[in-house]
């Protein structure tokens, strides 16, 4: 019987002796102008309008506004009867 170690090593044995000339040519890479990406302007975080938080307190204002409203009528029915 052959272990799993020795039968690993035997195949990885395989891999390491195949000849270079059985192995695909590389790719001729060219390389193209260099291009300025941003350059000092990256460096700062741009200043953005936080329309998503402002939209999440519009929403919680709202809630709050609604809870009081359902209250305020569930004492007035309440005080009614």
């Amino acid at each position: 019987l052959i272990s799993a170690p020795e039968v690993a090593a035997n195949e990885l044995i395989n891999l390491l002796s195949i000849d270079q000339q059985q192995q695909p040519p590389s790719q001729l890479v060219q390389l193209g102008s260099r291009q300025v990406a941003g350059g000092e302007s990256r460096l700062s975080q741009q200043a953005k309008l936080p329309w998503l938080k402002w939209l999440l307190w519009l929403l919680l204002v709202g809630a709050v506004i609604t809870t009081g409203k359902m209250a305020t009528s569930l004492i007035r029915d309440m005080k009614a009867a």
